[in-house]
């Protein structure tokens, strides 16, 4: 017991440490990019300037604006974030008792094609402004722990229909919220466009655009969908 969670632990952190060093390459490419000089980085990062040159020289892995995003996540959310680690450790737990198969999270979010404006004037639902949609669909949102921690796409759903799908790179609590917030990444939009590489082998067909997806039964357009271990899908639905 002792064994398998001391192993377990430090692989997280291993997995955590190799993403935390690519982000760290990927900033120092976008620094550079910014025109930052690279004495200034390499003063920053703590290394040395020829190997910022050979950082920089070499390409990113990561969109600038999930940079940002993943650290501040990471910064605030790190029990969270080392949980994220965890399903490729292949270490072998032997008492049956304690073992525990791998459970999937997909956050949904599905509503009907209306805006809806508060007193504060904060746009949500369907709005026209692609930036304000964004965060109508990202925030606020009543998320658990372990679907945080997964980190999977974010699916919405309009009209019963799916229309859009978001990278998550993490959740916060803003400021004065008592829910959470995805850290979006990429959004994907286009039925005809090649399926993003974020997209988990896994992703089920039920999730992809275009697909259906009825609303929650109770009201409110936030609902998650348990994906158990031999693929079959629980999501509650009216």
């Amino acid at each position: 017991m002792d064994v398998w969670l001391a192993a377990s632990f430090v692989h997280q952190l291993r997995g955590l440490t190799a993403e935390l060093q690519g982000l760290l390459e990927d900033a120092q490419r976008n620094a550079a990019a910014a025109d930052i000089s690279q004495s200034t980085i390499a003063s920053v990062a703590g290394v040395t300037r020829p190997r910022v040159s050979q950082i920089v020289a070499s390409p990113s892995s990561t969109r600038p604006k999930t940079v940002g995003k993943r650290l501040q996540y990471i910064s605030q959310n790190t029990v969270d974030a080392l949980d994220a680690h965890g399903d490729g450790f292949a270490g072998q737990l032997l008492s049956s008792t304690l073992e525990r198969p791998v459970t999937r999270w997909v956050p949904t979010v599905a509503r009907r094609s209306h805006e809806w404006v508060e007193a504060s004037g904060r746009s949500y639902g369907e709005v026209a402004d692609p930036t304000e949609q964004e965060q109508a669909d990202l925030r606020y949102w009543k998320v658990g722990a372990e679907i945080r921690a997964q980190r999977n796409p974010l699916v919405v759903a309009v009209d019963g229909t799916i229309r859009r799908i978001y990278e998550v790179a993490g959740w916060i609590l803003e400021d004065g919220q008592s829910k959470h917030t995805a850290l979006g990444g990429d959004v994907y939009t286009d039925e005809s466009a090649s399926r993003p590489g974020w997209l988990p082998a896994w992703w089920p067909a039920e999730f992809e655009l275009g697909a259906e997806l009825a609303p929650p039964t109770k009201w409110g357009a936030y609902t998650p969908a348990r994906i158990t271990p031999d693929g079959v899908i629980h999501r509650a639905a009216r």
